[in-house]
């Protein structure tokens, strides 16, 4: 980020509140990315999705599920930092939920079923997306990938951790 501004010193810098924490001294426009004023100002263009029942920063640096999808329906395309990651691997591949899942979901009860419900709508609002470009990508998807489809398979693999927690805190 600090090199992008240093680049571009006249673009205004949006971020998540991580990002103002973590490079205070950038200048960085009062509207964050999770902010619904800042998808309201590009929905134009855009249509944003944040993850419902995981905690967006935790305390724990290391954790870096949560993102701001971000659709850019002219093109098709899914921008995804952490909480989506595509994997080509033969048998364990195609798309994921990141790996922290587990140690993000809030612990209060109702917050698995929150995911849940945010990942179906996740599917549904992907139906006639078909690229999808997620971070630290080192190979792209098949240019046949159903997106909407891939959603869902990613779901039905973290349902063992949705319903561990759910086991736990209802």
């Amino acid at each position: 980020v600090a090199s992008f501004h240093q680049d571009f010193p006249h673009v205004a810098l949006f971020g998540t509140a991580r990002h103002h924490a973590l490079f205070p001294s950038l200048p960085w426009s009062p509207l964050r990315t999770e902010d619904p004023a800042l998808h309201e100002r590009f929905a134009e263009d855009f249509e944003f999705s944040v993850p419902r029942g995981v905690d967006f920063i935790p305390d724990n640096e290391r954790l870096h599920f949560s993102s701001v999808l971000v659709l850019h329906r002219r093109s098709g395309t899914l921008h995804v930092d952490d909480t989506l990651t595509w994997i080509r691997a033969p048998l364990i591949g195609g798309l994921r939920f990141h790996p922290t899942l587990g140690a993000v979901l809030e612990e209060r009860p109702g917050a698995a079923a929150a995911f849940r419900g945010w990942a179906e709508e996740l599917a549904a609002w992907c139906e006639g997306a078909d690229r999808l470009v997620t971070a630290h990508m080192k190979a792209l998807p098949p240019a046949d990938l159903v997106l909407a489809d891939e959603v869902r398979g990613a779901l039905a693999r973290v349902e063992n951790t949705l319903a561990k927690h759910e086991s736990r805190w209802g």
